[in-house]
């Protein structure tokens, strides 16, 4: 055992100059003797941590040791504290020399620089210019913008004739051609719609004329049962509606509805005329019947009250009987009397029924069941 409190003498390093030390340490190998050393000179010593004394040792040489960490470590930083200032001052200089390196290098660029920023911008000016006509071409096959049919072909012809070439679009040529037969689908899709439209409004249209214009030339039809004073209204009614025919609701078939009209009323006169004299010859008859009846009815009641001239009953009877034949005797001989005037109404009637028929009565709709009508009266 030794009694020795300082392990190392480390005079030899803290006396030597910053650089030297510097040097000196520069590797673990450099220090390792010296930590070797005081391994050594700490652990040589058998020591029993059951004595007072040799535990009171451990402590002293455990000190030993510290005190030998901190002079080397001491040593080693006074050794670099002066090349740690040196190096600061040289990081400071480097930093300098960048900055300024940089600056010059940014001043020598500047102008490449800023011709190419231009050029950037001038290019994405320009890729905007051709993406918003692009956008325009497919605008234009919007049909919401077009409106009627004409719009819509004027649309699609200028699609057509729109100049799309490398030279107007360059790069962006694919997408301007692409942009054009989308519009252009579009286009022809609203004027296949619209025309397909206007060929159904066209026949709904004509339809709607074609039953007005009928609606037309039956008017005559209505009449058949009616009074004259019935037709006259009816021929008032059809005035008003001759007026408002107009091109503007019949357009091209004005002239066929107006004809239509003219024909029907030419038919409603007819019809009128006709009743106005059967209701006269009917009046005429009734009147004269009523007047018959009643002078019947006069030597009649004369008779009965005359019990003593029965002579005078036969003679009103038999005039009364002579005043209404019998249909069946005159059915018997083949033969009806009628008078001049019922006579000269039936040929009115024939010939209105003949004017009719030459003016196409009978293609009329109701005609059929007109006649059906007449012939379960006969029935």
């Amino acid at each position: 055992m030794t009694n020795k409190t300082q392990l190392v003498t480390l005079e030899d390093i803290t006396k030597m100059p910053a650089a030297t030390a510097v040097d000196a340490l520069r590797s673990k190998e450099s220090v390792q003797p010296i930590i070797d050393r005081v391994r050594r000179e700490a652990t040589s010593e058998v020591l029993d941590v059951n004595q007072k004394k040799d535990r009171e040792r451990m402590g002293s040489l455990g000190r030993s040791v510290s005190t030998s960490k901190t002079t080397l470590i001491k040593a080693i930083k006074a050794a670099i504290s002066d090349m740690e200032a040196k190096v600061k001052d040289v990081k400071a200089t480097c930093k300098y020399a960048e900055e300024e390196l940089n600056q010059i290098r940014d001043e020598v660029l500047a102008p490449r620089k800023a011709w190419e920023e231009e050029q950037a911008r001038i290019k994405k000016a320009r890729e905007e210019e051709m993406l918003g006509r692009i956008d325009n071409i497919r605008e234009m096959g919007n049909p919401n913008n077009a409106g009627d049919l004409s719009a819509l072909k004027e649309m699609a012809n200028a699609l057509e004739a729109m100049p799309i070439t490398k030279e107007h679009f360059e790069e962006f040529l694919g997408d301007a051609l692409a942009a054009r037969d989308d519009a252009l689908k579009s286009i022809n899709n609203a004027i296949i719609t619209q025309v397909e439209e206007e060929a159904r409004n066209k026949a709904l249209k004509e339809q709607e004329l074609t039953i007005a214009i009928n609606n037309i030339k039956l008017k005559p039809t209505e009449a058949f049962s009616k009074n004259s004073y019935e037709i006259q209204a009816m021929m008032s009614e059809l005035d008003t509606m001759l007026t408002s025919i107009s091109e503007d609701k019949f357009g091209e078939r004005t002239q066929e509805a107006e004809s239509a009209a003219a024909q029907a009323k030419h038919q409603l006169q007819m019809l009128f005329n006709s009743k106005r004299q059967q209701e006269a010859e009917e009046s005429a008859k009734v009147e004269q019947e009523q007047q018959s009846r009643a002078t019947v009815t006069q030597e009649a009641q004369a008779a009965t009250q005359t019990v003593a001239q029965p002579q005078n009953v036969a003679p009103a009877m038999q005039k009364a009987t002579d005043l209404a034949p019998s249909a069946k005797q005159q059915i018997d001989n083949g033969m009806v009397s009628i008078s001049m005037r019922e006579y000269r109404h039936l040929q009115q009637c024939e010939a209105e029924l003949d004017a009719l028929k030459a003016h196409g009565v009978d293609n009329w709709s109701g005609y059929d069941d007109a006649m059906a009508s007449l012939n379960d009266r006969a029935a």
